[in-house]
């Protein structure tokens, strides 16, 4: 028995595909907080992107922020409802 998958390049298909890529990005929250749990920062994930690529800079203070001073970067998507069934 062989099991596959298979994509088909259609316009449908790719719009689906993009849908759902922009759909989780916009209910993905970065936040950046202490080990302890205090919350420095909350801001969705496309306007964390678009800071990125506007000032590439700040990721790299971010980094060097985050090794010194032992933070946690959280990434945190809403879910609305389970599209599966847990066995």
């Amino acid at each position: 028995m062989k099991n596959s998958s298979t994509f088909n390049f259609s316009f449908e298909s790719i719009t689906q595909l993009i849908n759902s890529t922009f759909t989780k990005i916009k209910k993905t929250n970065v936040k950046i907080a202490k080990k302890s749990g205090e919350q420095y920062m909350s801001l969705p994930l496309i306007v964390a992107l678009i800071i990125t690529c506007i000032l590439p800079f700040i990721v790299i203070a971010g980094v060097i922020i985050i090794l010194i001073f032992d933070i946690d970067i959280i990434f945190e998507r809403q879910i609305d409802k389970l599209d599966r069934i847990e066995e």
